[in-house]
């Protein structure tokens, strides 16, 4: 375990197999986009990639709006904590959707291909979630090629 910023900037190496299941639809994706690029860019030639998102929210405008305003306004959430006999300053759980057709492209364009995707329904179908898995390519020209995938 490495304690980090979002580039990642403490990992050092490269690794057979990157994981996330459950976390990043937590992270706002804007911040989520740049830790899965770092985190694929940190995949070696022949190791896999197996990410986890939500694709999908069918929750109601209305129930979305509250939720809102528990992130905005915290009094709101403690209300809610109370009423269902939480710890009055819990935090409220973040959820997130993200774009499955740019973080698709991000994976192919940092050298993954044949990537497989599972839709699944969550929460009595109010959120899509989706794994995704891919190996990342093995170059052929140049060991170190994959470096180039990095930057691009």
């Amino acid at each position: 375990f490495v304690l980090s910023d979002d580039r990642l900037s403490k990992v050092e190496g490269r690794f057979d197999l990157v994981h996330s299941s459950l976390v990043l639809q937590h992270i706002p994706p804007r911040r989520g986009f740049q830790i899965v690029r770092e985190m694929l860019s940190r995949v070696a030639p022949g190791g896999f990639a197996a990410l986890q998102f939500l694709y999908r929210c069918n929750v109601s405008i209305v129930l979305r709006a509250i939720v809102k305003l528990r992130y905005a306004f915290p009094p709101v959430n403690y209300v809610r904590n109370l009423y269902r006999r939480r710890p009055i300053f819990e935090p409220p759980m973040q959820f997130h959707v993200y774009d499955l057709p740019r973080i698709y492209h991000c994976m192919s364009k940092l050298g993954f291909h044949d990537i497989h995707i599972l839709l699944k329904s969550q929460g009595d179908g109010q959120y899509g979630s989706s794994f995704m898995f891919a190996r990342r390519e093995i170059p052929h020209n140049n060991a170190n090629s994959v470096d180039a995938y990095r930057h691009s």
